[in-house]
C-alpha cells in the first residue's frame, strides 16, 4: 500500500485489528486482480498464438454428404471474407445478398479460392418487413437448399446508418431494424429447427455465428451511430438468447467485429485490420469459443480501453484520435447518398 493509504488509515479511528483487516482485505484484492490478469493474459496467448482451429469439415459435416454454410450479406466485406476462410476447408457455400453484380463476383472469387460449389440468392432483406416479403425468402431458401445438408449459418447482414435519429426519416429507421434486426430472427426461424432436428436424427452439431459490432456495446463510444448501434444490438441479445437455449447442442458464437477496413467502414479508425485478418482469427475460434472480438489486436484494444483502463485515459485518447475518422464516415456516405440519388434521377 502506498504512503498516503498508510497516513489515511493511520487517521481514521480504527482498532489495530481492524486496520490488520482492512489491510489484509486490500492485499487480496490485488492479488485477486494480478491473478485475473494473469489468466487473461495466458487464455489470450493460448487461444491467439497456440491453439489449432478444430477440422471444422469433420465436426460439422455428415457421413458422406457435402456441408453447406448460408451467409447472409456475403456478397463483400466481412461476409465473403467468412466464406472464403470456410470455402477454403471444404465447405459448399451460398450467399444472400441484395447486390446482383456483387453475388457473381463473390462467387468467382470463392472459386479461385477453392470453393467446389457456390449458390447465390438475390434478396433484398429489408423485405422481411412484410409477411410477403418473409415468405419469399423462405421460399428461395427451399428451392436453393433442397437436399443440401446446411452445417453452418452465418448471419452477417448489415447496413451503416450514419445519419443521427433526430436527421433521420423513419423509412431510414424501419429499414435499418429490418435490415439489422429483423432479417437475423428470420433466419434462425428457419434454420434453428432444421439445425436441432438435424443433430437429433444424425448426433452432428450445427453452427451458428451472428456478427454484430463493438457499436452495439453498452461501453462503446457511438458518436452519433446511434440508429446502427441500437439495431445490431438485437442481433447480440437474439445470440446470447440461443447460445443459452441451445448451446448444448449448436455451436453459437457472437462475433462482435471491431474496426475492419470495408466498403461499409471507409474511416480508417485506429486498429483497423483487414476483413482477411478478422475472418481468419474468428474461424479460427469456430467450435472453441461463444464470444470473440476476433484478432488479438482488437482483443488487446478491447481490454486496454474497458477492461483494464486507468481513468479512461485510453479510451479517451482513441476517441479523440478517432473523432476526426467518425466525421470522414459521415462525409463518405452522405456522398454516397448524393451518387444514389444522381443516378436515380438520371434513371
Amino acid at each position: 500500500m502506498s504512503a498516503n493509504g498508510i497516513k489515511i488509515l493511520e487517521q481514521m479511528q480504527l482498532s489495530d485489528d481492524a486496520k490488520k483487516v482492512l489491510l489484509y482485505g486490500c492485499a487480496a484484492l490485488g492479488a485477486y486482480k494480478l491473478a485475473q490478469a494473469t489468466s487473461d493474459v495466458m487464455y489470450g496467448t493460448w487461444k491467439h498464438f497456440v491453439r489449432p482451429r478444430k477440422n471444422l469439415r469433420t465436426r460439422y459435416s455428415l457421413p458422406n454428404q457435402e456441408p453447406w454454410v448460408v451467409v447472409s450479406g456475403g456478397a463483400s466485406g466481412l461476409g465473403l471474407a467468412y466464406a472464403t476462410e470456410l470455402a477454403q476447408e471444404g465447405f459448399r457455400i451460398l450467399i444472400v445478398d441484395k447486390n446482383a453484380r456483387a453475388l457473381e463476383a463473390a462467387c468467382t472469387s470463392l472459386k479461385s479460392a477453392g470453393c467446389k460449389e457456390c449458390l447465390t440468392i438475390h434478396y433484398d432483406f429489408d423485405e422481411v418487413s412484410t409477411i410477403e416479403g418473409h415468405d419469399d425468402l423462405i421460399a428461395a431458401l427451399d428451392e436453393a437448399l433442397q437436399g443440401k445438408d446446411v452445417a453452418i449459418l452465418i448471419n452477417n447482414v448489415a447496413e451503416f446508418q450514419s445519419q443521427a435519429l433526430a436527421d433521420a426519416s423513419w423509412e431510414y429507421v424501419l429499414r435499418a431494424t429490418n435490415v439489422n434486426a429483423h432479417s437475423y430472427a428470420a433466419m434462425l426461424r428457419y434454420f434453428v429447427p432444421k439445425m436441432l432436428q438435424r443433430l437429433e436424427i444424425f448426433g452432428k452439431k450445427g453452427a451458428i455465428m451472428t456478427i454484430g459490432t463493438c457499436a452495439a456495446e453498452p461501453q462503446n463510444p457511438r458518436f452519433q451511430f446511434s440508429i446502427y448501434g441500437a439495431s445490431k444490438a438485437y442481433g447480440h441479445i437474439m445470440s446470447s438468447s440461443m447460445q443459452e437455449m441451445h448451446g448444448d447442442k449448436l455451436d453459437v458464437m457472437t462475433v462482435i467485429p471491431r474496426q475492419c477496413s470495408t466498403d461499409m467502414n471507409t474511416a480508417g479508425f485506429m486498429f483497423t485490420v483487414s476483413p482477411k485478418t478478422h475472418a481468419k482469427a474468428v474461424i479460427d475460434q469456430l467450435g472453441h469459443e461463444s464470444v470473440t472480438y476476433g484478432p488479438f489486436t482488437h482483443c488487446l484494444e478491447y481490454n486496454m480501453r474497458f477492461k483494464y483502463q486507468l481513468l479512461g485515459i485510453f479510451d479517451s485518447y482513441v476517441q479523440f484520435c478517432n473523432r476526426s475518422r467518425n466525421i470522414k464516415l459521415i462525409k463518405d456516405y452522405e456522398k454516397f447518398g448524393n451518387k444514389k440519388t444522381a443516378a436515380r434521377t438520371a434513371g
